[in-house]
């Protein structure tokens, strides 16, 4: 199991708001990559642009492994909008 954070930030209103991103990937198991914590289509669709980056810079894919992908933005009440996550 391997599990990682680091911090973003979005703008809310005239403030800055810190997201924090959390991933985990589980092995041997199903395949699925999962986006949880409010996030908008926008974000949603970064999954085919991670796939894509990790196949054209020679990394193995997650999933040709089998590995569950878990990544959480919290906080849960802030919508995330925009690719930028």
């Amino acid at each position: 199991m391997s599990f990682s954070r680091v911090y973003s930030a979005q703008t809310h209103l005239l403030k800055g708001k810190i997201v924090t991103i959390e991933v985990d990937i589980t092995k041997k198991t199903l395949h699925a990559f999962t986006i949880v914590g409010l996030p908008d289509k926008a974000v949603d669709e970064s999954k085919d642009r991670m796939s894509s980056a990790l196949k054209n810079s020679g990394f193995k894919s997650p999933k040709n492994q089998n590995q569950k992908i878990v990544i959480s933005l919290s906080p849960a009440d802030l919508k995330k909008r925009r690719p930028v996550f």
